[in-house]
């Protein structure tokens, strides 16, 4: 992730910031009006005050408890709650907090809430967590790749060969040599391909190319996707 951009060079992970900045941008413009909280741990003190400066509405739930979360939720708007921390007691409290909140009523109402986040860790893989719990909670975040069905051509030959489906690994590196044959067969040149070609999407990733003069002159990828858990399945949104 972190390369030097030489002119020459394109970075095709999305960064962190990336990742943060467009599921941001996706808030702003889809939940501007909904009830939206915030829950960041010690190690995440400077993402929440990120998140507070561009959401000054936002309440900061400190309390992690039934009756905290009870008093900030608004029973008359969606509640969009930002969970921000990579601690997995933390994270699960939270996670189990808000799915019993679901049913809980307020002048015979309940609540609707959406679980987001805006830098997704390692902690929302872990076992620890009831994948139905998220679902419920329509579990919303930013990711580089999204997920194939593995009905397609690629995944059905790779099958054929090697007797198992492709991972997420080798249909990067598929989806990434077919962007790189389209930018080259349109104009012959990467660089020049980048102003003819603006995003492109393969079988689980995108690539959308921005030159960083401040970087070297080289170009980053901005294609990432918006998914969530919605029953059991996971949704591309964005």
């Amino acid at each position: 992730k972190n390369l030097t951009l030489n002119s020459n060079v394109f970075q095709t992970l999305p960064n962190d910031d990336v990742l943060q900045t467009q599921m941001i941008d996706y808030i702003s413009k889809n939940y501007s009006d909904e009830n939206i909280l915030i829950l960041a741990d010690s190690k995440n003190v400077a993402l929440r005050e990120k998140l507070e400066r561009t959401f000054p509405s936002a309440k900061v739930v400190t309390e992690m408890s039934a009756n905290g979360f009870s008093n900030a939720l608004n029973y008359n708007k969606e509640n969009i709650v930002l969970l921000q921390s990579n601690d997995i007691g933390y994270v699960s409290l939270a996670v189990r907090l808000l799915h019993n909140a679901l049913k809980s009523k307020k002048n015979n109402i309940t609540p609707k809430i959406t679980l987001a986040t805006v830098d997704k860790g390692s902690v929302f893989e872990s076992n620890s967590l009831s994948n139905h719990q998220l679902s419920d909670l329509h579990f919303t975040y930013p990711t580089v790749n999204k997920y194939s069905n593995g009905t397609d051509t690629f995944s059905t030959r790779y099958l054929k060969t090697y007797g198992i489906l492709p991972n997420k690994y080798a249909i990067r590196g598929f989806d990434i040599t077919m962007d790189a044959v389209l930018r080259l067969g349109v104009s012959g040149s990467l660089n020049s391909a980048n102003t003819r070609i603006g995003e492109t999407s393969f079988l689980e990733n995108k690539f959308a190319y921005l030159k960083n003069s401040n970087k070297g002159g080289g170009y980053e990828n901005q294609g990432i996707y918006i998914v969530r858990y919605e029953n059991m399945e996971v949704k591309e949104l964005k």
